[in-house]
């Protein structure tokens, strides 16, 4: 019986030129997920798990997650919103039903790792959410702005195995940012742990 396979990417590569990825509070998107791959190269790693990381452009990304006898694929992606008192977590999936489970399990971990944050040196200018990491639960990967429940990010639509989008936070948000740059809270292993161990609940 082969070990589980897992493919690892960062979104809005360099390559990815009509898409660039969010800058906001001194943190870039793409950097930050190649800063958390690693940690969670090793977690799986340490668990038996056969890792392929991805890079390129996104149809490149595609193209060699879609040759890989994989079981299930996740990127890394980070938020932002105009308005920065929006923060959270949230993982997207596709339509079918093995991603929306792999999308379930990954969140419940994330979120599982980022609780009890002990730091905040911001304080929240609105007291109508507490300063903890936020759930924003899972949702259907759509593209921004539409209602066509069939208008889904390529990702998403095209990747042929079971497959999420991990958004641990908004670089927008003050307070995100700040626990995302905080190595004292190991932040990005957290990350790293609740993207394995929801990789792991739903794979086994």
């Amino acid at each position: 019986m082969r070990n589980p396979s897992i493919a690892l990417s960062a979104g809005h590569s360099p390559f990815d030129k009509s898409h660039p990825g969010a800058s906001h509070n001194g943190l870039n998107e793409y950097e930050l997920g190649c800063q958390i791959i690693p940690e969670l190269v090793r977690e799986l790693y340490s668990r038996n798990y056969t890792i392929y990381v991805v890079g390129g452009s996104l149809s490149d990304r595609i193209k060699q997650i879609n040759q890989l006898p994989l079981n299930a694929a996740v990127e890394i992606h980070f938020n932002a919103y105009h308005d920065q008192r929006v923060r959270g977590c949230e993982t997207l999936h596709g339509h079918r039903v093995e991603s929306r489970s792999l999308a379930k399990c990954v969140q419940h971990q994330l979120v599982e790792s980022l609780k009890g944050y002990p730091n905040f040196t911001v304080k929240p200018e609105h007291d109508w959410k507490k300063a903890e990491w936020i759930n924003r639960g899972i949702k259907l990967g759509l593209n921004h702005n539409t209602p066509d429940p069939s208008d889904m990010v390529a990702y998403l639509a095209e990747v042929q195995c079971p497959a999420c989008i991990v958004e641990p936070g908004f670089l927008s948000s003050p307070l995100d940012a700040e626990m995302l740059k905080d190595e004292d809270w190991d932040i990005h292993g957290r990350i790293a742990e609740g993207i394995c161990l929801g990789i792991q609940g739903f794979v086994g």
